[in-house]
Formats: C-alpha cells, structure tokens, sequence
C-alpha cells in the first residue's frame, strides 16, 4: 500500500485544524507548522471543503474550520478527499486488462482485502488520532 504525499500533508493540516478546536486556522499557519507552501495547503484544504470535511470562514478572523466533528471523519475520509481511487489495484481500475483464471482468483483476494483495510481505515476517527497525539507528546 503506498500513501502519496497529498494524504500525508492533508492528514497533518485537518489535524492541526482539529486541534484548534472552535478557532479558525488560516493558510499561512498552516503552511508555516505544516512546513508546506500556502498554494499546496490551498490546494489540499479545497479538496476537504468539497467532500464536506471543513469550512472556510472569511473575514478578519477568517480561515478554516472542521465542517463536522472530529468523531465524525474518519482516515478513510480523509484518504478519499485526497486521492480518487484509493486503494485500487490495476484489475480494479483498468477495463482494458483481460482477466484470465489466475487473475480472477487473485481479484477476489484484492477486492477482500481492500475492503477490510477500508473497514478500518473508516473507524480511524480524526479523534483518535488527536488523543494518541497527546499522549505521545506528553
């Protein structure tokens, strides 16, 4: 399983965003814990608003904030706001292969094994993840 880079980074700043409670986090911030440019912060927090996972407030004391509660997005979300098609394997995603006996066999093992890591990648809450982050760091 590989997890490219806009997970990563997008994982860290809906933490850092979590974090701050009722408080709205700007790009800037973001970019400066994150140690990331504010176009790719941008860029990875559109990709969050649109599946409904922040919210952005303008104003002065405009930024982001989460559109529901950390209890409420799970690691799976996450994944999904960043990438398309997350955990795919080529028999999944291309039309084009030709699936002979020994393909198909192995298909089945993929699709059930891709379905157990979403099942889990889905209880992950952001939650969790905050509290384990308090523990580590204390």
């Amino acid at each position: 399983m590989r997890i490219n880079r806009k997970v990563i980074y997008g994982l860290g700043c809906i933490l850092e965003v979590a974090k701050a409670k009722n408080r709205t986090v700007t790009l800037n911030e973001l970019s400066r814990l994150k140690g990331i440019s504010c176009d790719y912060v941008e860029q990875l927090l559109i990709r969050f608003k649109r599946k409904g996972l922040v919210k952005s407030i303008r104003g002065k004391k405009g930024g982001y904030i989460l559109a529901k509660s950390a209890q409420n997005i799970s690691l799976k979300d996450i994944m999904e706001a960043q990438e398309k098609n997350i955990l795919d394997t080529i028999c999944f995603s291309s039309k084009n292969i030709k699936c002979d006996v020994h393909h198909c066999n192995i298909k089945l093992v993929w699709k059930e094994l891709k379905n157990k890591i979403e099942e889990s990648l889905d209880k992950i809450k952001i939650s969790d993840l905050i509290r384990k982050d308090r523990l580590i760091c204390k």
